[in-house]
């Protein structure tokens, strides 16, 4: 069916049209394109049965066939069936990953968008807060590092004191933690 639906969709028709002819919802097509779209090797796994198809669709969270590849050939040469699992395959992805989510708090959604950050939405995932995967990772840290400058001057300022430091541990001294 993925095949078929790629065929449509190579033939020049968009998604919304093959939707209409064939009677299914856009994201059915959506999803069948993106199954359509996985690395040649991830695919034939997939026709094989070699993987299910929540495997697959772990692995369609992206359309990056280089990622899907790499993580595919590292979660096959473990020895046990719960690394390739599909949580374990999107964690690996780093599809919904929370510390990204705890960034892009930081950063903000808006300005790593503004920025030429995009972002890249798993059409399988069941949660809201796993469907998302950031698609630039060093320019959300790079986003990240000058909000936390801008707030430790803000600081600094408000605080009258300009020598104020920021560690990311409290100092030691000779009797253990100085809180």
């Amino acid at each position: 069916t993925a095949e078929a639906v790629l065929s449509a969709h190579r033939k020049g028709h968009d998604p919304e049209t093959i939707s209409a002819a064939l009677g299914q919802e856009l994201i059915w097509v959506k999803r069948h394109l993106r199954l359509a779209g996985l690395h040649p090797e991830v695919f034939a796994a997939f026709v094989a049965e070699t993987i299910s198809f929540d495997q697959a669709a772990a692995y369609a969270a992206t359309a990056d066939q280089a990622l899907q590849l790499a993580v595919f050939q590292e979660l096959q040469a473990q020895p046990f069936d719960n690394y390739r699992q599909p949580h374990s395959i999107r964690a690996k992805l780093k599809v919904g990953d929370r510390d990204h989510a705890r960034l892009l708090r930081i950063a903000g959604a808006e300005r790593y968008r503004a920025a030429g950050g995009g972002f890249e939405f798993d059409l399988f995932a069941d949660d809201a807060d796993q469907r998302g995967r950031v698609m630039d990772e060093p320019l959300l840290r790079q986003l990240v590092d000058e909000a936390l400058a801008a707030t430790k001057q803000d600081l600094r300022e408000r605080s009258g004191r300009k020598d104020l430091r920021f560690v990311t541990d409290p100092p030691r001294n000779d009797y253990g933690t100085d809180y």
